[in-house]
């Protein structure tokens, strides 16, 4: 069964593309409530297309830990921002390395700054020196300590990094060919200048044949602009920045107020339950 939406010219939904944090799972618990896991069963036993979009790195499990209380019914996760996508089974479909001399120049800026950041590339996640601050954000995150490797980096083959400071737009303008999303006030991935989740989603269309008119994305933080507005429907849950609602078609409740279940039934893809 597929979604056939009220005021969208009966556009046909088969793809739904769901952020984690602050979308499918609670901001502070990290945590799904069990409306969601029923109404993420249900949508697969009704043969949609599932996909996860996150910031986080969806190739590497220690990263995807999140998720372990789900069913595996995902049929591909856009991770990095938008940076890598891989398909059911591990299949990397998409992955887009930074330019290196935009790489080497956040690496010039962090040096120059004395800024903690860590490096994500295809197969790992590493920093070159020792800092508690990323200690202690990993270790709230139930992340793994990070390896150190001081060798000097190329620039070669680096897909994203994450800085553990408050950058000012002064700060921001030395990352030419760079793009900064910041998720706290004291720390920002940097990705390339060109990228987003919707380009992730691209990726799926063009492997498994599907446009954009016929998907559906969620989502509640900056770095899910491009794919609300990239989605033939694009949904803000209400705990969304101001900026996020704005590029939505629709918005819904909050996370905490079951806002991803009343923007199912809303357009019709579930029922409510009785």
């Amino acid at each position: 069964m597929n979604g056939k939406l009220p005021g969208k010219e009966g556009r046909m939904i088969k793809n739904l593309f769901f952020d984690i944090d602050g979308t499918l799972c609670d901001i502070e618990t990290h945590r799904p409530s069990e409306q969601t896991l029923r109404d993420l069963a249900e949508l697969h036993r009704r043969g949609f297309r599932l996909f996860i979009a996150t910031g986080r790195h969806c190739a590497l499990p220690e990263q995807m830990h999140v998720l372990d209380g789900f069913p595996d019914i995902f049929d591909g996760m856009i991770g990095l921002n938008g940076q890598i996508a891989v398909r059911r089974g591990g299949e990397v479909v998409y992955c887009r390395p930074f330019p290196a001399e935009a790489a080497l120049r956040v690496l010039d800026f962090c040096s120059a700054h004395d800024v903690p950041f860590q490096i994500l590339e295809r197969g790992r996640i590493y920093q070159r020196f020792e800092s508690e601050v990323i200690d202690r954000f990993n270790q709230a995150a139930g992340f793994d300590r990070n390896p150190i490797d001081p060798s000097e980096p190329t620039g070669e083959g680096i897909l994203m990094f994450t800085l553990y400071a408050a950058l000012t737009r002064h700060d921001e303008a030395w990352l030419t060919g760079c793009r900064v999303m910041r998720w706290a006030d004291w720390a920002c991935d940097v990705v390339p200048e060109v990228t987003g989740k919707h380009l992730g989603m691209a990726a799926f269309g063009r492997l498994l044949g599907f446009g954009p008119a016929e998907t559906m994305a969620f989502g509640d933080e900056g770095n899910d602009i491009s794919m609300l507005r990239a989605a033939g429907v694009g949904v803000a849950m209400g705990n969304a920045k101001p900026a996020v609602k704005a590029a939505a078609d629709y918005v819904t409740d909050a996370i905490e107020n079951e806002g991803l279940h009343k923007a199912l039934v809303h357009f019709g893809l579930l029922e409510e339950e009785a």
